[in-house]
């Protein structure tokens, strides 16, 4: 990044806020998304883009199905590590170990190790649609550590021509600082139609839900801090200047509310009645009126997998999944999957080519390492099994379907002796022979050359069995033609 006067201060400052409150930098966002969606609460109201990070993690993130979708996914997207992989000619995907980018990953700046480096990172995405990584660079120009940011203090400035010209970082300070394109990392967590060079939030999509749920919530803590009374009127024909009518209200309030709720009441007035304005718990219907928005807001981060591992009632009860594996295998094929492989692009576009522009590298998580898939590959490895013994694919083929290296000598099994038969390799090139590497000839056409070579074996084996059968019934013919004479 081209060298500023403001940026070691800016610097210094991000550093300040990790180490003492990562996260907390919650000033506005600049409004720059399209018109006001009237349908929306205020909290998220004209435009889209002027509430801020403090506003959603007050009245979004800290409602508690929110927070519970968030964390499920939080936690576990770090659950692999983000590697350097290298493709092979013959098709082989090899993890670099020792690549040096992967020390930058597993120590991405002095206040975070990778899983919380990632936990942030989605965090961040899930609240305000966005993570961004701004790449902190050494004298030489290489990156030496990477700082995660949000929506309340990072904004893309929009380019007709550029897509996005440039960055503005904002952290208090008089006048926001401007980063080139080139050294943000910028992931959006879905396609904004409005704006599509920004992430939409998922909680701009769910804020009817959230407000509702939160309403909800809201009336039954009042409700229930005064003992489950609903709101009542108290009909009496005293006339609005009664003292009579004010001592009614004060006594009311005396008996029900605050520290004396809950004692018996005596009314005065012998016309007076009591009207109730409001439901009571049972008719309110409290656990279904939480399934739907409930549902809703599992949807926007994922659906049923979500909300079944955030412990949501509605998909508890109603759930398809038979335990809980089954739903962490549902989140990581279903929601994960699809995220890693976004951010890891993403990454490799976006750091790994500072490293090397080579186009067989690329970065990629490690999901060999995820538990949840486990039985997912072992179900691979029966099929790629069966395949080989019934002598459909080739070991080799078995083992790449597998995530295994291949061998040097490979074989197809013949289904009917089970024979291992050698597969005939070919050198792939000058640099194949360097890495050692072989690459295979065309499996099909191997597999009809021994097949034919088979059938005319037996053929053979036929006419010398038929010949020599005829040898033996002359060689049987003489030797009693000559015991006779």
């Amino acid at each position: 990044m081209g060298e500023s006067p403001r940026e070691p201060g800016v610097l210094a400052a991000i550093r300040s806020r990790f180490r003492f409150a990562a996260g907390r930098t919650a000033v506005k966002a600049a409004g720059w998304i399209g018109k006001a969606v009237q349908f929306m609460p205020g909290w998220v109201r004209d435009p889209i883009r002027e509430f801020t990070i403090r506003t959603l993690v007050e009245f979004g993130y800290k409602n508690s199905a929110v927070y519970a979708c968030i964390r499920v996914l939080a936690e576990s997207f770090p659950e692999p590590e983000l590697h350097v992989w290298e493709m092979m000619p013959d098709g082989e995907r090899v993890m670099l170990a020792d690549h040096p980018l992967r020390a930058l990953l597993a120590s991405p700046n002095p206040f975070m190790a990778e899983d919380e480096f990632w936990e942030f990172c989605i965090t961040y995405a899930a609240i305000g649609g966005n993570f961004y990584i701004w790449k902190e660079r050494n004298r030489l120009g290489f990156p030496i550590a990477l700082w995660p940011l949000h929506d309340g203090i990072m904004k893309p400035v929009l380019d007709a021509k550029k897509w996005i010209s440039h960055y503005e970082l904002d952290i208090g300070e008089r006048h926001p600082l401007a980063i080139p394109a080139t050294e943000i990392i910028h992931w959006r967590w879905s396609v904004n139609p409005e704006q599509p060079q920004i992430g939409m939030s998922p909680l701009s999509a769910a804020s009817r839900p959230v407000d509702m749920d939160s309403e909800y919530l809201r009336y039954e803590h009042a409700l229930a801090y005064n003992d489950a009374v609903p709101r009542t009127v108290l009909k009496t024909k005293l006339g609005f200047d009664s003292p009579q009518l004010q001592a009614l209200k004060k006594q009311w309030k005396e008996s029900f509310g605050g520290a004396n709720r809950g004692d018996v009441a005596v009314i005065a007035d012998p016309d007076a009645e009591v009207l109730r304005v409001g439901a009571n718990l049972a008719e309110l219907a409290v656990e279904a009126i939480h399934n739907i928005p409930e549902s809703r807001v599992a949807a926007v981060y994922g659906g049923a997998a979500v909300g079944y591992l955030a412990g949501l009632n509605v998909h508890l009860q109603r759930s398809t999944f038979s335990n809980y594996e089954a739903a962490e295998l549902a989140l990581h094929t279903r929601v994960l999957m699809a995220k890693w492989r976004s951010v890891q692009a993403a990454m490799t576009q976006g750091l790994l080519r500072e490293f090397a522009d080579d186009p067989a590298l690329s970065l990629g998580f490690d999901t060999q390492s995820v538990q949840a898939l486990a039985s997912q590959r072992q179900a691979h490895e029966a099929h790629a099994l069966a395949m080989y013994g019934g002598g459909l694919w080739s070991r080799n083929e078995a083992r790449a379907r597998t995530g295994k290296s291949a061998l040097v000598d490979d074989v197809i099994l013949e289904p009917a002796g089970a024979l291992p038969t050698s597969v005939v390799y070919a050198p792939d090139s000058v640099a194949a022979k360097a890495r050692g590497s072989r690459s295979r000839v065309d499996v099909t056409a191997v597999r009809s050359s021994l097949q034919a070579r088979r059938k005319l074996e037996r053929e053979f084996e036929g006419v010398i069995a038929s010949a020599l059968e005829e040898d033996r019934q002359r060689l049987l013919e003489a030797l009693s033609n000559g015991s006779g004479g």
